[in-house]
């Protein structure tokens, strides 16, 4: 009778948004609603929760039937039940993630589950952990949550739980050795999405992560090139972690990241918006690493660098002037650099930048030029700009 009378509502609410909102708001029904998904009887209680999740689907696929859930619902009971029937249940897993995703793209969404996040995220980090998940539908799962880290409260709350980052990086592990499985693909470029959020910022996970993460990043950009998604994520988590992780930067040295960075940087067909990650993260490399410095000097990388400082994006011209300003750091640079017009670019950058990280970084540079090659010193003057490098010398007592 219960399944018959919730096909029955399922049936009335297809098309009709003025029946989902009346149903799904009449008295006590979401909870009652709630109790028959957490019913464990075998077989009548399968077909049941088939019921629900038809009806719940029916009702998500509108924008006022999905509000209505929001507002009137228990997110937490109901977001730890769906995750728990993509564990649990494959003839549902679909359905249940398609629900997920549907719920999420209403705005108050957030606001609902906002202050529930601690309730909610065991239940999504045993989906990620638990091998009788239905694979297929945890690539949908897992960008879900990821498009939840845009709120900074969501975001704070899923930065400080460990479990996260542990099973987020444990299925990166197993899924990069079965790339040949395209169910794997979608794994490897959802968990390295999710990383690329939780990496946007430091933290003490990510100290905690970051040597295991780059050592699966390199690898996939040294070994998969061919999967241009996976390999353009890895290289922005690179970006992101190198420059805050001294223990990592030294091991990536070791096993060649750096010379990975700048053949990125200077390989004429690769996308942009990898070699601005590379860039990044080679910035980091050689702030702490002579072995990055004197690869990029012995392997005409100054030139890439230079080059990279006429660009127009100010992220990339600020990273080439601090990736410059440390390798000014071994013998011979500055005088390389006289052959160039760099004083000058430099010179305009700092005065006009529009950030003030890249004045920053270009003043750092003009002051270290000047320092360490007298040429340099001289065309400074000659361009007028002492009073540019006057102004910089705080920046670099305090660099």
């Amino acid at each position: 009778m219960l399944t018959a009378g919730i096909d029955m509502f399922n049936k009335a609410c297809i098309d009709c948004e003025t029946n989902q909102q009346l149903i799904v708001t009449s008295n006590g029904f979401p909870n009652k609603f709630l109790r028959f998904l957490e019913v464990k009887i075998k077989s009548n209680g399968k077909v049941m929760k088939t019921a629900c999740i038809n009806f719940l689907n029916t009702v998500a696929l509108t924008e006022l039937g999905r509000s209505t859930v929001i507002l009137t619902f228990n997110m937490t009971r109901l977001l730890t039940l769906l995750y728990d029937l993509v564990r649990t249940n494959a003839n549902l897993a679909v359905m249940a993630g398609y629900i997920l995703n549907n719920l999420a793209l209403d705005k108050r969404f957030k606001q609902q589950i906002r202050d529930k996040m601690d309730d909610i995220l065991p239940s999504f980090e045993n989906l990620l952990k638990d091998n009788s998940s239905v694979l297929h539908v945890l690539p949908s799962c897992i960008s879900t949550m990821m498009n939840l880290c845009y709120d900074p409260n969501i975001r704070l709350k899923i930065l400080n739980r460990n479990e996260m980052w542990k099973a987020n990086v444990d299925l990166l592990v197993i899924h990069k050795d079965k790339l040949k499985e395209p169910v794997s693909i979608e794994l490897v470029e959802a968990c390295l999405g999710m990383l690329a959020n939780l990496t946007y910022e430091p933290s003490q996970n990510m100290k905690e992560f970051s040597l295991p993460i780059c050592k699966n990043c390199l690898e996939l950009c040294s070994k998969f090139k061919h999967y241009k998604l996976i390999v353009q994520r890895a290289f922005t988590i690179l970006g992101h972690i190198l420059p805050h992780s001294i223990p990592t930067v030294d091991w990536f040295c070791e096993n060649a990241g750096h010379e990975l960075l700048l053949y990125c940087i200077k390989n004429e067909e690769e996308l942009e918006e990898n070699k601005k990650s590379a860039l990044k993260g080679l910035a980091g490399c050689t702030q702490i690493n002579d072995q990055a410095r004197i690869f990029i000097v012995d392997h005409k990388g100054l030139g890439t660098l230079v080059k990279s400082i006429k660009s127009c994006d100010e992220s990339v011209i600020g990273n080439a002037a601090l990736c410059l300003g440390h390798c000014t750091q071994i013998p011979k640079v500055c005088a390389a650099l006289t052959k160039t017009d760099i004083m000058k670019d430099l010179l305009v950058l700092a005065r006009d930048g529009k950030r003030p990280q890249l004045q920053k970084n270009c003043a750092i540079l003009i002051a270290k030029l000047a320092q360490g090659d007298t040429r340099h010193l001289e065309k400074l003057r000659e361009l007028h700009g002492i009073e540019i490098l006057h102004s910089c010398m705080n920046y670099i007592k305090t660099s």
